[in-house]
């Protein structure tokens, strides 16, 4: 009897001291998951916020994401190609292109294909990005089979379809939230200052971090043509 009270006596504290670490997980994934995404990120900063940057440069050209083939640790034999990247053109228009490959071990081979045009507007160092017109190509097809295709189109001649704000540095530009191929998730340069426009220490250290990510790329860097 003086064993069980005495093993008893010893567990029941660790027991009790796990019920507060749970509550204290359950809150921050609370928090996470229903934290309100930052609306600031869909438009340009004030003319007077915006002239600590003295930005004079415009991102002309083309800009592409720092990409490498994606791998999946339960499907070892899938593997998918892709790339992603904004062209910007002087009369103030741009095209936003992505393009997927999957290839599987069946051989059915599938391809993604995205083009997004509309204007970019410039602040200082930021840049807004307004889609008007998005198009989208799908395909699958193998050695033996015709090549099946599924376009869609989302256009909306009143407003933009997609706006997202970046930030043009050192010929490279960065999103200020993740996004690819117009599919957003919840993090990025904007989830970690607290102050927007504000290009101070946080933001650059923010800025570096997410430049610097392989896995989801945020940022596109200038590419030279021949």
């Amino acid at each position: 009897m003086d064993k069980i009270l005495s093993t008893f006596s010893f567990k029941a504290p660790f027991a009790f001291s796990v019920v507060p670490f749970l509550l204290v997980i359950v809150i921050l994934c609370s928090l996470s998951c229903f934290a309100k995404r930052p609306d600031w990120i869909r438009e340009l900063p004030a003319k007077s916020i915006a002239s600590q940057s003295n930005q004079s440069l415009q991102p002309l050209g083309v800009y592409r994401k720092r990409t490498n083939a994606k791998t999946n640790v339960f499907s070892p034999n899938l593997r998918v190609d892709w790339n992603e990247e904004i062209e910007f053109f002087s009369d103030g228009s741009f095209e936003k292109r992505f393009s997927q490959t999957m290839e599987p071990s069946s051989k059915t081979i599938e391809t993604e294909e995205s083009q997004g045009k509309g204007k970019w507007i410039q602040r200082e160092n930021w840049i807004l990005l307004e889609t008007m017109q998005i198009v989208r190509l799908k395909c699958k097809f193998s050695p033996n089979s015709e090549k099946k295709c599924k376009e869609t189109r989302e256009e909306n001649k009143e407003k933009p379809t997609h706006v997202l704000l970046y930030h043009f540095h050192n010929q490279s530009l960065i999103s200020l939230q993740q996004e690819s191929n117009y599919q957003e998730s919840d993090f990025g340069i904007a989830w970690e200052i607290s102050q927007p426009f504000v290009e101070n220490k946080s933001f650059w250290n923010a800025r570096k971090k997410y430049a610097l990510k392989e896995f989801q790329p945020h940022a596109y860097f200038s590419v030279k043509l021949d």
